[in-house]
């Protein structure tokens, strides 16, 4: 977790928990206290509905506290899920100004620049398709680049400019989405795992924690890359697995881009304090934390080579985070068959803040009202097990 003096407002977060304190029933549990988790807390409270989220650690302490924050509608997947993350970007902006806490959200655009004549044919590829379903999208060119950002590398040829997407603080938002839940009536308690859920008769009957049971007739699982060992003792396959991603974060800095810039290699952006975030891998080590020093060393070169003024620049921090990866890079929203009351949120991979708000809307539309106003057939979990499933989407962008 990066240090207190990064991210303001750290040390007055605060959602002290006692095991002694845990309420006994709950109309719906969320197990994890990522930024999914505290987002359908706060959308199911809004509603009514009575909700207790339990998180084994922190808010915010696994992937939803180690990744960069961009959010943006053009992280969606073309002809699938463009139309979520659009009302995502929507959600959010909304939120932001609602949620009564400064989030430190940017919407000064993404930029995906292409380093070689090769990586022309992708960036001209995602402009078009996210043209093509409303999003505004420009092809610009080397000098179109540079009169842009003025502080590119010259190894930039062209780009992708999306001017309505942006980034975050991710620490502060997924607070600010748990302790508005809490100001809507939602319990919420750090420090308390979820050893088990029960089930009785084809249903959902409680979750057990070191504390005693709660009882439960919903249960939402947004345990991030913890989900799936979870529920295999209920026999659900879950195909989620932890993908790991290092990061580093440099000294402040004078200001340089409002912006995420990305290359297929490469995503930096820089913070409200002037330190610039640059990461990030996707490397299958199981739970290792790890830092490496070759993929470090190899972001720090390729984030030189996008914007020289980083060479110099002093490392202060680095950090892997545990994403939630799925075969396709899409989330599971979906209810399990023959476990009624069980729901799944989970799997986000690399997109996790882009497609929380949407999340968090398509679960309330679930449980409150049984229909959902864009389709959930993109996140069903039943595509894995199709003969014909496509695994082949990429979560990056």
């Amino acid at each position: 977790m990066p240090p207190a003096e990064w991210v303001p407002g750290i040390l007055e977060h605060a959602f002290v928990s006692t095991v002694m304190e845990i309420q006994k029933t709950a109309d719906t549990v969320i197990i994890g206290g990522g930024i999914v988790g505290c987002a359908a807390a706060y959308y199911l409270a809004a509603r009514g509905v009575r909700v207790l989220l339990l998180e084994r650690g922190a808010i915010a302490a696994e992937a939803s506290g180690a990744n960069l924050g961009a959010v943006g509608a053009s992280s969606g997947v073309p002809g699938a899920t463009l139309a979520h993350t659009k009302k995502s970007l929507e959600l959010l902006a909304h939120d932001a100004d609602e949620l009564g806490r400064p989030v430190e959200f940017v919407r000064a655009g993404l930029l995906l620049l292409a380093g070689s004549e090769a990586e022309r044919a992708e960036v001209q590829e995602f402009a078009a398709t996210r043209r093509q379903e409303g999003i505004e999208a420009h092809l610009l060119s080397a000098d179109e680049l540079r009169n842009l950002e003025p502080g590119l590398g010259p190894g930039m040829v062209e780009g992708a400019y999306v001017p309505g997407d942006g980034h975050i603080n991710p620490f502060l938002l997924t607070y600010a989405y748990a302790a508005a839940a809490r100001r809507r009536g939602a319990e919420i308690r750090e420090g308390i795992e979820v050893l088990r859920c029960d089930v009785a008769g084809g249903r959902v009957t409680g979750v057990m924690t070191p504390a005693g049971r709660v009882d439960t007739r919903r249960v939402i699982v947004a345990a991030g890359a913890w989900s799936s060992t979870l529920l295999a003792a209920l026999g659900v396959e879950l195909p989620v697995r932890p993908g790991r991603g290092q990061m580093l974060v440099t000294e402040a800095l004078p200001a340089l881009t409002p912006r995420v810039l990305r290359t297929p290699a490469i995503n930096l952006r820089q913070d409200a304090r002037g330190h610039v975030l640059i990461g990030s891998s996707v490397e299958y080590a199981g739970y290792s934390r790890e830092v490496t020093l070759p993929t470090l060393a190899r972001f720090a070169q390729l984030a030189g080579e996008v914007m020289p003024a980083l060479r110099d620049a002093k490392i202060i921090r680095t950090w892997a985070g545990l994403r939630p990866m799925t075969p396709d890079g899409l989330a599971i929203i979906d209810t399990v068959p023959g476990v009624e009351g069980l729901i799944l949120a989970t799997g986000h991979s690399r997109t996790g803040f882009s497609y929380a708000p949407v999340t968090a809307w398509l679960l309330e539309q679930m449980i409150t009202g049984g229909q959902t106003a864009l389709p959930l057939e993109p996140f069903r979990l039943g595509r894995f097990a199709a003969p014909t499933a496509d695994h082949t989407v990429s979560g990056r962008a």
